[in-house]
């Protein structure tokens, strides 16, 4: 068991579920590079570059490192 990569894991879900929170309350005021997106690619593709960036790949990669880590595989 490694417990710095299930603790980074960890950050990394629970920053991807306060990103996903404040999308949910429309608090723009805290998702600046979401305003920047919306205005570069439009209001659905940025939505969805967000989204995919700041939400779902974070979720995935602390899932894998969770796993890695109780696997006993390290990061560094």
């Amino acid at each position: 068991m490694n417990y710095i990569t299930i603790g980074i894991g960890v950050l990394m879900v629970m920053f991807a579920v306060y990103v996903m929170y404040l999308r949910f309350n429309n608090d723009n005021a805290k998702l600046g590079k979401l305003v920047k997106m919306k205005e570069m690619w439009g209001e659905k593709k940025g939505s969805v570059f967000h989204y995919i960036g700041y939400v779902l790949v974070p979720i995935l990669l602390g899932i894998v490192f969770i796993a890695l880590g109780f696997m006993g595989t390290s990061i560094f």
